[in-house]
């Protein structure tokens, strides 16, 4: 169970399974082409996803 934000701070998670291979068609949930390159992390609120390109723009996507 989780207990906080990051469980209980040790910062392991022994049940995860995470994703470790990626291609254009797996394990892409959505995409869209972006004005430049990005080191952002996307942002997700409502029904809206919220991208950085570099160098200074932000992009809002409809989900």
């Amino acid at each position: 169970s989780v207990v906080g934000w990051r469980t209980d701070g040790t910062g392991e998670y022994p049940d995860a399974k995470p994703v470790t291979t990626f291609s254009e068609a797996e394990n892409v949930v959505w995409k869209t082409p972006l004005p430049a390159t990005s080191n952002a992390t996307p942002v997700i609120t409502g029904n809206r996803i919220f991208v950085c390109s570099e160098p200074t723009t932000l992009i809002c996507v409809a989900k």
